[in-house]
């Protein structure tokens, strides 16, 4: 994906699941490139693969306690 640095961009903390997964769904649905904060390297990088592919957004993983 090309990145563009003229749209809007979010850190959501805890993405992998709830409210910090609604988040990262509903701003990428409003054009929003993500950074999706994480524990799960597997569950945030398969949330990351669907969202890019469903609202052809930019989004990085940061795999952090």
């Amino acid at each position: 994906m090309e990145k563009s640095y003229d749209r809007p961009c979010a850190l959501i903390t805890g993405a992998t699941s709830g409210i910090g997964a609604a988040f990262a769904s509903r701003l990428a649905q409003k054009g929003f490139d993500l950074f999706l904060h994480g524990r799960r390297q597997k569950e945030l990088m398969d949330r990351a693969k669907n969202l890019e592919k469903t609202y052809h957004t930019t989004v990085e993983i940061i795999i952090a306690e």
